[in-house]
């Protein structure tokens, strides 16, 4: 496929080797409602956006003990359900720019990022914890649930929250200012 193309699931897919999107820029994968049950790590470091345009639920789910996705570039994902329920690993482990829209995660560990991570109106729910952040965090909207954490950002970057829900500990700097409906 070029770069910029969009490609669109036609059914649900069983994936068995792990997949590298390394070379094509700004690829698109429609999940158009469909699921893709995988057991080997997706390591994306190029910009790559997962999205489902459909009014049914797509899901990209892992049965192993790897973090789903790996990404060293720009991870856009809207409207889609992940999930990793086998593993402590994170669902998402960002060193680029990942944004989340809309996402769902179901997981025992879900977001850990080193970089850049902006979250829009998602529901993350954890066994332990759901967003690790070192670094710059935006999220806008949102249930995020947690046993252990449903938040821990130890970031001296920008950390702004607004309209957001959380279940569980919240730790975050005393440099971080909430608005009064933040947490």
């Amino acid at each position: 496929r070029d770069a910029g193309d969009t490609l669109r699931l036609l059914t649900n897919v069983p994936l068995y080797y792990e997949i590298d999107i390394t070379n094509k820029r700004n690829l698109t994968l429609n999940m158009d409602g469909k699921t893709i049950s995988t057991n080997k790590r997706w390591r994306i470091t190029v910009p790559f956006t997962l999205t489902n345009t459909s009014e049914q639920e797509s899901t990209l789910k892992i049965s192993t003990a790897v973090n789903l996705i790996t990404t060293s570039d720009t991870l856009t994902v809207n409207n889609v359900t992940l999930k990793n329920t086998n593993s402590s690993d994170y669902v998402i482990s960002n060193s680029g720019k990942a944004t989340l829209s809309n996402t769902k995660i179901e997981c025992i560990n879900g977001v850990e990022s080193t970089n850049e991570l902006i979250i829009n109106n998602s529901n993350i729910s954890a066994t332990r914890n759901t967003i690790t952040n070192t670094s710059k965090l935006t999220i806008n909207g949102g249930t995020y649930t947690g046993s252990n954490y449903s938040l821990y950002s130890n970031s001296s970057r920008d950390v702004n929250i607004t309209n957001a829900t959380f279940n569980g500990v919240a730790a975050l700097p005393l440099t971080v200012a909430l608005p009064a409906a933040g947490l």
